[in-house]
């Protein structure tokens, strides 16, 4: 599977456009190779905020570039990943992978915007209404979307065990000494001895 290529920057998004107005549609993809959808029968489902957990696309279609959760008949479990556009999703997102909040579907009123994030995170929600901080998402084992401080996007594929970093708006490879393969462990990644990338990419 092609490596996920952003072709806008994804930063500068700050907390307070989503007080003005709900997320904002996430940029344009291209991402070559995806995987299709499939019904396990609960169809596309996309991000609690007050849970971390799904709640069902109701009324809607799946907008493109926007992280929802679906299930991947390679894995044989739903995943976390992002939409492409008729009915194809990008890579599945492992654990530990870090998104902006933007890139999700979520849509709150200013005050249930705040008044969630002091409830995840006071000194962040503090920070963010003193500089405008950018919020991002880290997916924890139990595929449930927490928040987390940290600049960087980061993309673990659950399938391959690749992970990849963005910088100056597109994903580069991370290696270790015997390769490019790793695997969770807890809040960081152990290296597997692999010499060659999971997956193709440019």
């Amino acid at each position: 599977m092609p490596l996920p290529q952003c072709s806008t920057n994804l930063g500068g998004w700050t907390w307070r456009p989503l007080l003005a107005l709900s997320l904002a549609l996430a940029a344009s993809w291209s991402i070559g190779g995806s995987v299709s959808l499939a019904d396990d029968g609960l169809g596309v489902r996309k991000l609690d905020p007050a849970t971390g957990g799904t709640v069902p696309i109701v009324g809607e279609k799946p907008r493109r570039g926007i992280i929802y959760s679906h299930f991947d008949e390679q894995l044989n479990q739903r995943v976390w990943a992002h939409y492409l556009g008729d009915g194809r999703f990008g890579v599945a997102l492992g654990p530990n992978s870090t998104q902006p909040a933007k890139l999700f579907d979520l849509r709150l009123e200013p005050k249930a915007a705040m008044d969630l994030l002091r409830r995840w995170d006071p000194k962040l929600a503090e920070d963010v209404s003193r500089d405008s901080t950018e919020i991002f998402l880290k997916l924890a084992p139990d595929q449930r979307w927490r928040v987390w401080r940290t600049t960087v996007a980061t993309i673990y594929d659950a399938q391959t065990g690749n992970r990849f970093e963005q910088q100056f708006g597109h994903y580069i490879p991370v290696g270790h000494v015997r390769g490019y393969v790793f695997r969770p462990n807890g809040e960081v990644y152990a290296p597997v001895p692999g010499p060659e990338l999971g997956i193709s990419y440019r």
